[in-house]
């Protein structure tokens, strides 16, 4: 299952173009409903009886679709009829969880799945080629404007069903980026209301993640890199205390991205933030290594030692962790470690017991 799979073969660039042409009394559909509006029909799989446009108010154009083989038929507002395609395009496709050593297109498409397929070029995403890592992870190659290269799968069908959702049939806007909401999320994340945190800055990293490999991505200041990267780590916050660790996950190591030309104080959180995550996630080991990246690049002692005194003592590590526990206590952040020390105490035994004699009388 390893390996690329050139996805030439399932790829559906331009069909709605070719739809137009074959068909080009849908031009008149398109015009009284929207290209988008129509588009989506076309996915979604359903057919157009007739359309009554309002020219003064566009939303009240009713549309007559056909529910049925025969000649059942439902009226919507062109409003109500969007509203409803966004949601039900946005709603996560059934498709095969896995996907044969040699698979043949059927294969490929039933993986990737259908919907998507469609959807995708709508937005100017073009499929190249599909790659599943060691970790059974898969990736896709896909061209963006001047951009290409692999974006996770899940993340770009994340960033398709968030644009579905959102447009709810509106004319195609850029990819954007209000940078206004960050302080908004901050006060949000000062004020533990994780859920409005997320809310706020849930559309980003999809967006984020394919400008990261544009030239334009790179030639951002640093100023709004920085204030990107902080904004995914609100993200981030927001959902590691909802319990969705693996988005937590994800989106931080996006914000590292972010952050990696600036190794100043959002990296430092960033790295403790995941860190916190890996701790929470029953992952000692993993904290470590994020703890001290956090330290090395900054990040407050008094913040950081109590987590790493309990990821070293989650790990087995017991003289690491009570040296910990001890640089907390002088640092003013001991307390609540009682535990910790209690156990490294006991993981040491005796030698410790003398060695803190020998160093007292020394003294």
């Amino acid at each position: 299952m390893n390996g690329e799979h050139d996805l030439a073969t399932v790829r559906t660039d331009g069909w709605f173009a070719e739809l137009l042409q074959e068909a080009p009394q849908l031009a008149r559909v398109a015009e009284a409903i929207g290209e988008r509006t129509l588009a989506f029909l076309t996915v979604a799989g359903l057919q157009i009886a007739s359309v009554d446009p309002d020219p003064d108010f566009p939303d009240m154009t009713t549309v007559e679709l056909r529910t049925g083989a025969g000649d059942e038929t439902t009226t919507l507002p062109l409003g109500e009829l969007r509203r409803q395609l966004s949601v039900a395009l946005s709603d996560p496709e059934p498709r095969a969880m896995t996907l044969p050593e040699a698979p043949t297109p059927d294969d490929l498409r039933a993986y990737i799945g259908a919907r998507l397929l469609l959807l995708a070029p709508l937005y100017g995403v073009r499929f190249e080629s599909l790659r599943i890592d060691a970790n059974a992870r898969p990736f896709a190659r896909v061209t963006v404007g001047a951009a290409n290269d692999h974006v996770p799968l899940d993340e770009l069908r994340r960033l398709i069903e968030q644009r579905v959702r959102g447009e709810g049939g509106a004319p195609a806007q850029p990819f954007s980026i209000d940078l206004e909401l960050v302080p908004a999320a901050a006060a949000a994340v000062a004020d533990e209301d994780w859920p409005r945190a997320v809310r706020l800055l849930e559309a980003w990293p999809g967006p984020l993640s394919m400008l990261l490999r544009t030239a334009e991505g790179r030639d951002l200041g640093a100023e709004v890199k920085v204030t990107l990267a902080q904004a995914l780590g609100f993200l981030a916050q927001g959902y590691a205390a909802l319990g969705k660790t693996d988005l937590a996950e994800e989106v931080l190591r996006l914000g590292i991205q972010w952050g990696q030309e600036e190794s100043g104080p959002v990296s430092a959180e960033l790295f403790r933030i995941l860190g916190a995550v890996s701790l929470g996630g029953e992952r000692p080991g993993q904290a470590i290594g994020l703890f001290r990246r956090a330290l090395g690049l900054g990040a407050p002692e008094p913040i950081v030692l109590p987590d790493l005194a309990r990821a070293y003592a989650g790990a087995g590590h017991a003289l690491p962790a009570l040296l910990c526990v001890r640089r907390a206590a002088a640092a003013g952040t001991g307390g609540g470690l009682d535990d910790v020390e209690a156990k490294a105490r006991e993981a040491l035994g005796d030698p410790w017991e003398r060695f803190e004699r020998f160093l007292a009388e020394e003294a």
